[in-house]
C-alpha cells in the first residue's frame, strides 16, 4: 500500500528526529524494510516496539530519503551570533503504527548540530573548549537539519554498530540539538517560557553521542504536551577518551585534564544565554544524564567547590557514581605510564603536545585502538584538577562543597554489578585481588588485610542472597560459581554504595540541599539476555519512551509501555516543578500520561532516617510500583562508603559482641 505523501513525509522526517543519525538534510535507512504484504499496509512503516527478530525496522528508516523540496515552511530561530533553520516534524497519528506511539499532540520543531563552542580541531585539540564570541556572527540562516558527528571514541558499543545505527565521528562535534513543541517559540514571551531537560550520555567518559537514537526526546516532548506540561528538550556532544580525558602529570601540568567536562560546561552557558529564543526559561533548566551522565551530574552539582553558576535548577542523576580517578602514588605512575605510552605510540614525546595536535585524527585512532596498547576504558576519566572537579567527589560531598538549594533525583537499577561484575570468579580471593586491580576504594593503604575480611563477612559466600538471576549450569565455567556474589559488589561499589550516601548527605537537615528524590528500577526488560535482570541502562528506554529498535529498546507487552508512562510522567513532572509528584498528566492513552496516571503512587522525599525510595516495576505477576525502604545491604555499602574515604575501622572485640 502506497503510504499517503503527507504520511511519507512526516515519517521520514521522524525518523531524523528519532535518532537514526543523518549526514544530509534527509535520514539515511541502516537496514533494509520488509517488503510489503498486498493485504498489510503496515509492514511499509515500523511497528516501533518489536523485536529485531521479527524484522521490523526504525520508523523513518523503512521509507525513501525524504525529497528536501518537500520540506516547507522552516522553523528558524534566532541566537546570539545568528540564525538557524531547523525541521519541522508534523505529527503522526499512532494508528499508522502497531504501537500507540507517535507524535500525537502536536508538531515538534528540530535543530541539530549547533556549535556550542569553537570546534577542538588542530591547535585547539588538547585545549580546555573555547565558548563563541560575541562578534562571531554571521549574516543569512545556516542549516540546523542534521547532527554532526559524534566525538571521537576509543571504543564503540554493540547498539553503535549496525543494523542500530551508523554515525560519523570526528572533532568537529561540540554541537547541542534542541527539539521543542512547535507551539513554543521566543514570541510565547508572554505566555511563559517553557522548562527545558538537558540529556548527558553516559558511556564510561570513552563513548557516546547525542545522535544515539537511544536518547531520543521526541516521545518525552510529545508525552509532556499530552500532560499538559510541555517541555523542551535539549542533548549535547562532549569529547572523550584520550581527547577528553588526557591523564598524568603532563595532562595536570598544562591544565588539559577533564576536557569533555569543560565541553559540557560551557554547552550549558550556551543553552542558559539561548534557550529563551527556542522558547524555554533559562531558569527553569534540568540537567540529567545516565552511567558517566550521571557521575556528570554529580561533578556539576560540586564544580568549584560548589559554586552555583546558575546554569540549571534540578538534577536528575542515573547510575552516577564517584568517578575520580583515585589520588595515590601507585595509581599516579600508572597514569604516567600510560601516557607515555600513548604519546610514544603516536611517534610525540611524551610532553609536547604540540607533536599529538599536529597529527592526523586517524593516526591517533590507530593508537587508540591498536591491540599493541592495552588502554582500560577506566583510563580516560575524570582527575582533580582543583577547579572544576576541585577534589575527589566522594570528599566533595562528604564536605559540603555542592550546589544549595536545588532538588535532585537519585536512580540506580537492582542489578547494576552484572555490567561491572568481574567474570570467572570462584573465590574469594579472586574478588578480593580484583577489587585492588581495579584501585575501585581510592588507595594503596585503604584496603587492608581487615578491611579485606570484614568486606567478605560483609558479603558472604552464599549465592543465594545476591541478585536474583540465574546464567545456569552451562555458563559456570564463564561466569565462576561466585559470580553473583562479584556481581553484588561490583554493582554496590561502583553505583549503589555512591547513590546511598549522596541520598544521605544531601537528604540530612543540615546539608542546605533541594529535596532528595530516591528511585530503583527493578523491572526485566523483554529482550534482556539474561531472564529476571534490571541491569545498567535497564532504564533508560523507559524514561525516554522509547520503542525503537535497539538493545534498550521498550516491550511490546502493555506492562511495559504503562511503566514506561509511569516513569516518563514522574520524570516530566520534576522537570516541571521540580516535584516528581506535582503533575499527574492525563488519564488515558489520548492524555500521554497513561491509564494509571491519576493513581500513581505518591513519591516520598528521601530523608537519613526513613531512606524510603520509590521501587520501579510492573511485573506479569501483579507486582507494581512501590515505595520501599533503601535498606538492602547496609553493613557492606556502609562499608565500601568508608573504605573509600578512608575512615573505617575495624570493629572492636566489644561492637562484635
Amino acid at each position: 500500500m502506497q503510504l499517503p505523501r503527507s504520511l511519507a513525509l512526516a515519517l521520514s522526517l521522524w525518523g531524523l528526529a528519532l535518532g537514526a543519525v543523518a549526514t544530509t538534510a534527509s535520514p539515511l535507512a541502516t537496514r533494509q524494510a520488509p517488503a510489503a504484504a498486498a493485504d498489510d499496509p503496515t509492514t511499509t512503516v515500523s511497528s516501533l516496539n518489536c523485536a529485531p527478530k521479527d524484522g521490523c525496522t526504525n520508523l523513518g528508516n523503512s521509507l525513501d530519503p525524504l525529497d528536501p523540496a518537500a520540506i516547507a515552511n522552516d522553523p528558524v530561530v534566532r541566537l546570539r551570533n545568528g540564525s538557524y533553520a531547523g525541521v519541522r516534524l508534523e505529527t503522526v497519528d499512532a494508528q499508522a503504527t502497531l504501537s500507540r506511539f507517535g507524535i500525537k499532540h502536536g508538531a515538534q520543531d528540530l535543530f541539530l548540530g549547533m556549535p556550542f563552542a569553537q570546534q577542538p580541531t588542530g591547535d585547539r585539540r588538547f585545549r580546555r573548549p573555547q565558548r563563541l564570541a560575541a562578534n562571531h556572527t554571521w549574516q543569512g540562516v545556516r542549516s540546523a537539519k542534521s547532527y554532526s558527528p559524534a566525538c571521537y571514541t576509543v571504543g564503540i558499543d554493540n547498539d553503535f554498530a549496525p543494523p542500530f545505527v551508523t554515525y560519523r565521528a570526528g572533532e568537529d562535534c561540540l554541537t547541542v540539538n534542541v527539539v521543542r513543541p512547535a507551539s513554543a517559540s521566543a514570541s510565547d514571551a508572554n505566555k511563559g517560557k517553557l522548562p527545558v531537560f538537558v540529556w548527558i550520555y553516559g558511556g564510561g567518559f570513552n563513548m557516546g553521542s547525542s545522535a544515539d537514537q537511544r536518547y531520543n526526546g521526541s516521545f518525552l516532548v510529545d508525552q509532556s504536551v499530552g500532560m499538559g506540561k510541555p517541555i523542551i528538550f535539549v542533548s549535547l556532544n562532549y569529547r572523550t577518551g584520550a581527547l577528553g580525558f588526557p591523564v598524568g602529570d603532563v595532562a595536570d601540568r598544562e591544565r588539559i585534564t577533564n576536557l569533555g567536562l569543560y565541553d559540557q560546561r560551557v554547552a550549558l552557558h550556551w543553552i542558559r544565554d539561548n534557550i529563551p529564543a527556542f522558547g524555554g526559561d533559562p531558569d527553569a533548566i534540568t540537567i540529567a544524564g545516565e552511567s558517566a551522565g550521571g557521575a556528570s551530574m554529580l561533578f556539576h552539582n560540586t564544580a568549584y567547590r560548589g559554586r552555583d553558576d546558575g546554569l540549571f535548577s534540578r538534577t536528575i542523576a542515573q547510575s552516577s557514581y564517584y568517578a575520580t580517578q583515585p589520588r595515590s602514588q601507585f595509581y599516579t605512575d600508572q597514569l604516567n605510564g600510560f601516557w607515555t605510552n600513548y604519546t610514544q605510540a603516536a611517534g610525540c614525546a611524551r610532553d609536547d603536545l604540540d607533536c599529538l595536535r599536529r597529527l592526523p585524527l586517524g593516526d591517533l585512532a590507530k593508537v587508540s585502538l591498536s591491540p599493541a596498547y592495552s588502554f582500560p576504558a577506566a583510563l580516560w576519566n575524570p582527575q582533580v584538577d582543583g577547579e572544576l572537579v576541585a577534589k575527589d567527589l566522594q570528599r566533595s560531598f562528604l564536605d559540603g562543597d555542592f550546589v544549595k538549594g536545588k532538588p535532585i533525583i537519585l536512580h540506580n537499577n537492582i542489578n547494576e554489578g552484572l555490567s561491572f561484575g568481574v567474570r570467572g570468579v570462584n573465590t574469594s580471593q579472586q574478588i578480593i585481588d580484583a577489587i585492588i586491580d581495579k584501585n575501585g576504594l581510592g588507595g594503596d593503604d585503604r584496603f587492608t588485610k581487615a578491611a579485606q575480611m570484614a568486606l567478605l563477612e560483609a558479603y558472604p559466600d552464599e549465592e543465594g542472597l545476591w541478585p536474583p538471576y540465574q546464567a545456569g549450569d552451562g555458563l559456570l565455567s564463564l561466569s565462576g560459581r561466585q559470580d553473583r556474589r562479584s556481581c553484588a559488589i561490583f554493582g554496590d561499589l561502583r553505583m549503589v554504595a555512591p547513590r546511598r550516601e549522596v541520598a544521605e548527605l544531601l537528604s540530612s537537615p543540615q546539608s542546605g540541599a533541594g529535596n532528595v528524590y530516591v528511585s530503583r528500577f527493578d523491572q526485566a526488560q523483554y529482550n534482556a539476555t539474561i531472564d529476571g535482570v534490571a541491569q545498567h541502562f535497564a532504564e533508560v528506554c523507559y524514561v525516554f519512551r522509547n520503542p525503537l529498535a535497539t538493545q534498550n529498546a521498550l516491550g511490546p507487552a502493555r506492562r511495559d509501555i504503562d511503566l514506561a508512562d509511569e516513569m516518563a510522567g514522574y520524570w516530566i513532572s520534576f522537570v516541571t516543578t521540580g516535584d516528581p509528584n506535582a503533575v499527574k498528566g492525563r488519564q488515558g492513552a489520548d492524555g500521554g500520561g497513561g491509564a494509571a496516571a491519576a493513581t500513581r503512587p505518591q513519591w516520598p522525599r528521601y530523608d537519613a532516617g526513613g531512606k524510603k525510595h520509590l521501587r520501579f516495576k510492573n511485573s506479569p505477576t501483579g507486582e507494581r510500583t512501590e515505595v520501599v525502604k533503601d535498606s538492602y545491604r547496609p553493613e557492606g555499602i556502609r562499608m565500601l562508603n568508608e573504605v573509600r574515604a578512608g575512615t573505617w575501622k575495624p570493629k572492636s572485640k566489644r561492637e562484635e559482641l
